[in-house]
């Protein structure tokens, strides 16, 4: 499989621009941004097909879409804010793999 956008080579530090500012990009693909939609449209995919484990999809969700913080997220799963970096950096590892034509795993797909 090609990378989403085929134009595109993301990064690590782009994907993990993007989820921390999710909520900016969403608002201005409702705001007709068509860049920014097909972005939001791209990263929704990727991270569906990311195999996220369920603890890394409720980070995700709380970190990314409800746009707490690390430690936040660290009291509201009680969890430490070690094992919440370390699933940040997973979801990131992952949709990006996804983002760049790889499966989850890191095998091209």
């Amino acid at each position: 499989m090609q990378a989403l956008v085929a134009e595109i080579e993301y990064s690590r530090k782009s994907v993990q621009n993007i989820l921390e500012h999710f909520f900016y990009f969403s608002h201005a693909a409702e705001n007709g941004n068509m860049d920014a939609a097909v972005l939001i449209t791209d990263m929704k995919e990727a991270t569906k097909k990311a195999e996220l484990t369920d603890q890394q999809k409720r980070v995700y969700y709380t970190r990314f879409l409800r746009e707490y913080t690390v430690k936040e997220v660290a009291e509201v799963m009680g969890i430490s804010h070690q094992a919440v970096s370390y699933h940040v950096e997973a979801i990131v590892t992952k949709v990006l793999r996804v983002l760049n034509g790889e499966d989850a795993k890191g095998g091209i797909q």
